[in-house]
């Protein structure tokens, strides 16, 4: 057996890396005489390498540095945030890098509010960042184990945007429920808004996700700006239903 093989199988990997799959939901007003809600497009943060391809953004770790604190400065340097909302989701290395490595790469999910992001959209360098969407990755050029990361991260958000409160991070902190529900559709277009008043609602006798918004005076607070005919606002309420197939 020669000695490289032997080196092969008792190879360790060359480093850990902490990758962030980063989306923000992107309103593109609806230019029209009558209010309708805007266009929403989901888009993923990418950054630009030294070869001139995209990837996400990352970075190997030293030993002195957790994953989860060098994941949340990754984000946080990247869009501008002070409190940017993040969560493990999982580790993948069955391939290399671009430079050949192995590196052991954990995949976060962050999803930061759009009318957060003042400060990015102001920078004087956007060739080196941008936000892409999902259709817009299969004409990129972008480093393949990235673009692996990124459908399984999506694939990760699609199923928990329906059981958790995640939606909260797309909107700003009071909306409507049809904004709500345009949210969820684009995220996951499988979604059907059936009963979301009795299904969200919080009532006297139960909790639920939303609560009304409600003024000094105990009115229901509205707005009309995306609809003809005011619509009731609402915000999360902190509340979560638990869970079981039984």
């Amino acid at each position: 057996m020669g000695k490289d093989k032997i080196a092969d199988d008792f190879r360790t990997p060359d480093g850990v890396s902490a990758d962030v799959v980063a989306f923000t939901m992107v309103p593109h007003e609806n230019v029209s005489v009558r209010r309708n809600l805007p266009d929403y497009e989901l888009k993923v943060f990418l950054v630009r390498s030294d070869k001139g391809m995209w990837k996400l953004p990352g970075q190997v770790i030293d030993r002195y540095v957790s994953l989860d604190d060098m994941a949340t400065d990754i984000v946080k340097e990247l869009t501008l945030t002070t409190d940017p909302y993040i969560e493990y989701v999982g580790q993948c290395s069955d391939y290399t890098d671009d430079s050949g490595a192995w590196i052991i790469h954990h995949s976060f999910l962050s999803v930061i509010p759009y009318h957060q992001l003042d400060d990015f959209r102001r920078q004087d360098d956007p060739k080196s960042v941008d936000l892409f969407s999902i259709e817009q990755l299969d004409k990129l050029d972008i480093f393949p184990n990235h673009r692996k990361i990124i459908d399984s991260v999506y694939e990760y958000l699609q199923r928990i945007i329906l059981i958790t409160d995640i939606a909260k991070y797309f909107l700003t902190d009071t909306f409507t429920i049809a904004e709500l529900v345009r949210n969820l559709q684009v995220v996951a277009p499988n979604f059907k808004p059936d009963n979301v008043h009795q299904k969200f609602l919080k009532t006297s006798k139960r909790g639920g996700i939303l609560e009304g918004v409600i003024d000094a005076e105990g009115v229901h607070l509205k707005s009309d700006k995306y609809s003809q005919r005011s619509a009731l606002l609402f915000r999360f309420s902190g509340q979560t239903p638990e869970l079981s197939i039984y």
